[in-house]
């Protein structure tokens, strides 16, 4: 009896033994496995996940971890702001940025209507038409109108020392070149002066040239007097004289006078002659319109998503508010329509937090459950989905995620909005799997040090598994 029962557990001990050893060769991870896999990484051990993915063709979860976890969005955002904006302003709505002239005063007004994307390009178009019209000179001032928003140009919870780089440019309803200015300096003859210019070339800031051309780049540097509330570029130095030209961009303090400041000069170089001065101030009863220069929305929510603007957030925020309020544009009346627009597509306003337009603030606090709701009712949404989802980064073809997914299987599938702030990394969008079938997914990433790099690998490893898919059921 006893030996019987030694030849069963050596039997049953080496089937056991056979089965483990097996096993794992014989079933090939499935999705789920191949995700898990990736956020088993040690780069996550300090690091907070959260993700969710769906499918738009009939709703089933496919994975979530942390997904009711409140992280911060960055410019995954901006995928808010720009669907309330689609659906509030709706796909007709065009910013008109109005021209006026008061005969009385012999003044002539620009009325801004918060267009983040207006240029100099567009102003000297402005000024050929008004000068066709028949103006020769202008005996008043050149008057810029900022009614349209209130007075608070930066975010709630953005960085002081953010300032004075171009993702976080002043908002205003008169914005030009997205409230920035580029700086020229290009090396001339050793031991001369470094050359600068600017563009647009203009006198609203003052140049302060510091530098020197040299045999060698030694703490060349670049910077607008931001901590000092001024308009002062300093340049500073030294920079080879073998090196090309160096540019960098400058957010302008008081965005609005540089518009009209920029306007004054048009009007001088294209022949026009101005008695009076360029000022802030409201548009006056005998104004008559001359000109409406006309910016369409899918243009700048194009414009928005695909390089991820900041500024165009802070500007449809107040669009929106003041759309629907017309009082003065304002952050929080633009929140306020934001939550609506959320209420209404079945969203709980009471589980998030949000502050800005852009993503830009570290208040900001969303959930990936959030962001697959949302995913979801902007694919069910047949009329605005495909400005929404044009609007969005193609793997590695164009804006935020074009240097992205190259050497990938999601590569040309996915369309996302990236998120990038410090110690952030966002991730949301849609991507389409082998078996041609639609998914949205959200991961966030936060609380890492140094490098997003690392972390952004991995949301291309997991859309890669997404994309890869056959069969969504197993």
């Amino acid at each position: 009896m006893k030996l019987k029962l030694n030849f069963i557990l050596l039997v049953t001990s080496y089937l056991f033994s056979s089965c483990a050893t097996t096993s794992p060769k014989s079933i090939p991870l499935t999705y789920k496995d191949e995700i898990n896999k990736i956020l088993n990484d040690s780069i996550f051990e300090g690091t907070q996940v959260a993700i969710k993915v769906i499918s738009l063709k009939n709703d089933r979860v496919l994975f979530s971890k942390n997904e009711n976890l409140l992280m911060r969005p960055a410019s995954n955002l901006k995928l808010i702001t720009s669907s309330t904006a689609i659906s509030v302003l709706k796909d007709t709505f065009n910013f008109r940025t109005n021209f006026y002239f008061d005969s009385t005063t012999s003044s002539i007004f620009v009325k801004g209507s918060g267009n983040p994307i207006f240029s100099s390009s567009d102003l000297k178009k402005v000024v050929n038409q008004i000068k066709n019209l028949g103006f020769k000179e202008i005996k008043g001032n050149v008057i810029g109108d900022v009614s349209l928003f209130d007075t608070l140009q930066w975010g709630e919870g953005w960085m002081w020392d953010d300032e004075p780089f171009m993702y976080a440019a002043f908002n205003s309803a008169l914005t030009i070149n997205n409230n920035c200015i580029k700086i020229i300096a290009t090396p001339s003859k050793n031991g001369e002066a470094v050359n600068i210019s600017t563009f647009p070339k203009t006198n609203y800031v003052n140049l302060k040239n510091f530098a020197t051309t040299s045999d060698s780049t030694l703490n060349f540097n670049i910077t607008r007097k931001f901590f000092e509330r001024t308009n002062d570029i300093i340049v500073s130095g030294n920079l080879n004289y073998n090196s090309k030209p160096d540019t960098t961009t400058l957010t302008i303090l008081y965005p609005e006078k540089y518009f009209v400041n920029l306007f004054y000069e048009e009007l001088l170089n294209q022949g026009i002659i101005v008695k009076g001065k360029p000022i802030i101030s409201n548009l006056t009863e005998k104004a008559k319109l001359i000109y409406t220069h006309s910016q369409s929305i899918d243009s700048v929510i194009i414009n928005f998503n695909k390089v991820s603007d900041n500024l165009t957030g802070e500007n449809l925020l107040k669009v929106i508010g003041n759309n629907a309020t017309n009082n003065a544009g304002s952050t929080t009346a633009g929140i306020s329509v934001v939550k609506n627009y959320l209420n209404k597509i079945g969203i709980d306003t009471n589980k998030f937090l949000l502050v800005d337009g852009s993503g830009m603030s570290h208040y900001n606090l969303i959930t990936a459950n959030l962001y697959t709701q949302l995913l979801k009712s902007i694919y069910n949404d047949k009329i605005n989905f495909p400005l929404i989802y044009n609007s969005l980064p193609i793997a590695g073809i164009d804006g935020t995620l074009s240097n992205r997914f190259l050497n990938n299987a999601a590569f040309k599938i996915v369309r996302a909005k990236t998120g990038s702030i410090g110690g952030v990394s966002t991730l949301s969008g849609f991507v389409t799997t082998r078996s041609n079938e639609m998914l949205a997914f959200s991961i966030l990433m936060q609380n890492f040090i140094g490098s997003a790099s690392k972390y952004r690998n991995a949301q291309d490893r997991i859309c890669e598994v997404l994309a890869l898919i056959s069969d969504t059921s197993k």
